[in-house]
C-alpha cells in the first residue's frame, strides 16, 4: 500500500499529545461530528460509494498518525481508505431524527487509535430502504469546523454524480500535510518564533487570574453547550458597518465588554480561534488549521462603542499575523512562563468565529430558545463562545464548564451580549457602561474570600484549597499583606518543601482559575528561604526509571524529584521518545500528563517493577502498585 510520510503540523501536534496525555478508555475524545440529509429515492450503496469517493478527495481523511522509529509522531497518508459504516434504521421510530440522534450520539463517544488508521468512522441512518443522513465522526486532529461544509459540498456533488451515472471527480490537491512540511522550513521557523515572543508579551500583560469565578462542583469538568439561532445577522452587519470593523470584530467587542463588566476586570484575556485560512490554497481545505492566541480587551466603561471595536479589531489582527506556531515549543514556553509568573496563563474565556455556514447543514431545524446539553467534546477552555452568520440568522454556541459556570449563567451571558449589540444598533452614540447597564448584563457577586489585585480578582478559599489537596498537608490559610502580596502559611508533614508546594500549587491554577502562586510560604511556621531540595532524591521507583528514560534525552542530566520536567529542561518534542524509553523497561503506565505536569511522579505510581542501576539512590517511599482504570467499551 503506498503510503505518504510527513511530520505532524503545529495544529496537529496539539491534539496528538493531549490524546497521549490520557489513558486507553479515557482519551481525549475531541470527536468532530458532521451529519447531512441525503435526497429522497437514495439506497444504501449510493451513499456508500459517495462516502467513499469523499474519502479519496481529501488526504486528512485518509490519514493516521503512529510514530517513527526514533518515537516521533508523525502522519501518514494511505492511498486508500474506506472508514467502517455503522447502518442505523430508523423505520417505525415515533421521532425518526431523536431515534438517530441518540444512535449518532453513542458512536460520538468512541474512542480511535491514532496509530492504527485514520480515526474516522460513520453512521448512515436508514428507513427501510432509504437512505436518510449521513453522519460522519472524525477526530480533532485530522478536521476541524472550518471543513464542515466543504464535506458537505463534496459529498453532495459525488452523491449527485453517482444518481446521475457520472464519473468521479479528481482527488483534491491541497492537504494540510503539505504545511507540516512548510512549517518544519526556515520560514516557518522564523513564523512561529514571531508567534511565541507576541504570546509571551501577552502572557506578561495579562491579569493574575484569567476567569475569577469558584468551583461550583467537585465533579468537574462538566462539558456543556448550548445553543442558540437568532435573526440578528442584519442589526450585527449594521453595528459593525458603522463601526468600521468586520463582524466578527462586533462579536468580540460585545463579547469582551460584557465578560469584563460579569467578572469586575480591568482587562479581559480571551483565546481567540485563528482557522488559519488566510488564501485560496487554504479556502477548502480539509484538515486541522485551527490554533488560537490570547488577547487583552480593556473594559474602560466611558469608551464609545466604536473605540471598543476599534480596540478589539486591533487584538484580532494580532491571531491573523501571529495565530500560527509550533505547539511544542508554545507548550514549553507556557509551562515555564506559568511557573515563573505563578499564576494561570494557559485557560481562559475563548472566542471562536468559524467561516459563515459551515456548520449549517448540521442544525436541522433550530429549536425556539436556548437548548442546553451535555457533551462529549472536550473543552479546551472553560467558557467558549462560538458564533457563526448563517445568512439573515446568528447561530450562538456556547461551550463550558458547569462546575464553573452556571448554564443559566453561561446563556444569560451570551444573550447579554445580543442584547448590547441589539442597543448599539438603535444608540450608537451610548458609551459601553451604559450600553451594558441597559443590556442588564449580570455581574457576579463575590465574598469577603475574595481580594482584588492590578484589576482582576483573586479567591483566597481557592488558593487554601489547592494547598489542601496536597496529600502532606494537613492545614493552610491564606493572608493579605498592606501591599497587595500574599502569604500561604502550612502545616504539613516534615518531608514536604516549599517548592514542592509550589510545583503543586502551580499545577491546579487551570483547574481553580480564580487562584494564583502566593509570593510567600511559611510552612510549618518557617519561612520559605528559596532554596530547591538536592539533585538525585527520588520519591519513587517510578522516579528512578523516569531518570533511566531521561538520560537518553539529556545524557548525564540529573533528576531533582520535585522539579517539573519542563522546568528541569526537558521539551515536549522529547516527551515521545521519553515514553518511548519507559515501555521497553516495562513500565507502560506513563502519560505526557506525568510528565508534564508539576505533581509529584510518585503519586502516579503504578507499577515497581524496575531493575535499578548500581550508580542510581535506592528508592524511597511506598510504591506499591494502584489499580489501573479499565478501558471504556468501545461501539
Amino acid at each position: 500500500m503506498e503510503i505518504e510520510t510527513a511530520p505532524l503540523s503545529w495544529a496537529q501536534k496539539m491534539h496528538w499529545l493531549l490524546f497521549h496525555s490520557t489513558p486507553p478508555g479515557r482519551r481525549w475524545r475531541n470527536n468532530v461530528l458532521t451529519w447531512w440529509p441525503i435526497p429522497e429515492e437514495t439506497g444504501t450503496a449510493e451513499s456508500v460509494e459517495a462516502l467513499h469517493r469523499l474519502m479519496r478527495d481529501f488526504k486528512g481523511l485518509r490519514t493516521r498518525y503512529p510514530i517513527d522509529a526514533s518515537s516521533i509522531p508523525v502522519q501518514q497518508v494511505l492511498a486508500d481508505f474506506h472508514p467502517p459504516v455503522a447502518l442505523c434504521d430508523v423505520a417505525g421510530a415515533v421521532d425518526e431524527r431523536a431515534a438517530a440522534e441518540a444512535f449518532v450520539g453513542r458512536a460520538l463517544q468512541q474512542d480511535f487509535d491514532l496509530a492504527a488508521g485514520p480515526p474516522i468512522s460513520a453512521v448512515l441512518v436508514t428507513s427501510g430502504a432509504q437512505a436518510r443522513w449521513m453522519a460522519l465522526i472524525i477526530h480533532h486532529i485530522s478536521i476541524d469546523g472550518a471543513a464542515r461544509r466543504t464535506l458537505a459540498s463534496s459529498f453532495e456533488r459525488h452523491l449527485a454524480a453517482i444518481r446521475h451515472g457520472g464519473p468521479a471527480t479528481a482527488p483534491h490537491s491541497g492537504s494540510p500535510l503539505n504545511d507540516a512540511v512548510l512549517q518544519g522550513s526556515a520560514a516557518g521557523r522564523q513564523l512561529s518564533d514571531a508567534a511565541i515572543r507576541r504570546w509571551a508579551g501577552v502572557a506578561a500583560a495579562m491579569p493574575p487570574t484569567t476567569l475569577p469565578v469558584p468551583v461550583l462542583s467537585a465533579d468537574g469538568p462538566l462539558p456543556t453547550e448550548a445553543i442558540l439561532t437568532t435573526d440578528r445577522a442584519a442589526v450585527c452587519e449594521r453595528v459593525a458597518r458603522r463601526s468600521g470593523v468586520p463582524v466578527s470584530t462586533a462579536f468580540l467587542g460585545a463579547y469582551s465588554a460584557v465578560l469584563g463588566r460579569f467578572l469586575r476586570m480591568d482587562r479581559t484575556p480571551i483565546n481567540v480561534y485563528s482557522s488559519n485560512r488566510f488564501d485560496a490554497d487554504h479556502a477548502e481545505s480539509v484538515g486541522c488549521l485551527y490554533q488560537t492566541l490570547p488577547v487583552l480587551v480593556g473594559n474602560d466603561g466611558k469608551d464609545s462603542i466604536r473605540a471598543l471595536m476599534k480596540q478589539a479589531q486591533t487584538a484580532l489582527l494580532d491571531t491573523y499575523r501571529f495565530g500560527c506556531y509550533d505547539y511544542d515549543d508554545a507548550t514549553d514556553t507556557r509551562v515555564r512562563e506559568q511557573f515563573r509568573l505563578g499564576r494561570n496563563v494557559s485557560v481562559m474565556p475563548s472566542f471562536n468565529f468559524p467561516p459563515a455556514g459551515s456548520a449549517a447543514a448540521d442544525r436541522g431545524s433550530a429549536p425556539a430558545g436556548w437548548s442546553v446539553t451535555p457533551i462529549e467534546h472536550d473543552l479546551g477552555d472553560p467558557f467558549e463562545f462560538v458564533v457563526q452568520i448563517m445568512g439573515p440568522d446568528v447561530l450562538c454556541a456556547v461551550r463550558f464548564d458547569a462546575a464553573l459556570i452556571p448554564p443559566a449563567t453561561a446563556t444569560g451571558l451570551i444573550s447579554a451580549v445580543l442584547r448590547v449589540l441589539d442597543i448599539a444598533d438603535e444608540h450608537p452614540d451610548l458609551p459601553v457602561g451604559l450600553l451594558l447597564d441597559a443590556a442588564g448584563t449580570p455581574v457576579l457577586d463575590r465574598g469577603a474570600d475574595w481580594t482584588r489585585r492590578d484589576g482582576s480578582w483573586i479567591h483566597l478559599d481557592g488558593i487554601a484549597e489547592a494547598a489542601r489537596s496536597h496529600p502532606a498537608v494537613t492545614g493552610a490559610t491564606v493572608a493579605t499583606g498592606s501591599d497587595g502580596s500574599l502569604t500561604l502559611r502550612v502545616e504539613a508533614d516534615a518531608s514536604l518543601t516549599p517548592y514542592a508546594l509550589r510545583c503543586h500549587l502551580t499545577g491546579r491554577l487551570a483547574e481553580l482559575p480564580g487562584t494564583v502562586v502566593p509570593e510567600t510560604f511559611v510552612l510549618n511556621g518557617a519561612p520559605d528561604d528559596g532554596r530547591e531540595p538536592g539533585d538525585g532524591v527520588f520519591g519513587s521507583v517510578r522516579e528512578v526509571a523516569f531518570e533511566l528514560a531521561l538520560r537518553h534525552v539529556r545524557p548525564g542530566a540529573a533528576w531533582n524529584a520535585a522539579q517539573p520536567y519542563l522546568l528541569q529542561g526537558g521539551r515536549t518534542a522529547d516527551l515521545s521518545r521519553v515514553l518511548a524509553e519507559l515501555a521497553t523497561a516495562g513500565l507502560g503506565g506513563l502519560t505526557y500528563v506525568d510528565l508534564m505536569d508539576f505533581r509529584p511522579l510518585a503519586d502516579l505510581a503504578r507499577d515497581a517493577r524496575v531493575v535499578l542501576p548500581a550508580d542510581m539512590p535506592a528508592p524511597l517511599g511506598d510504591s506499591r502498585r494502584l489499580p489501573v482504570p479499565a478501558p471504556a467499551e468501545l461501539i
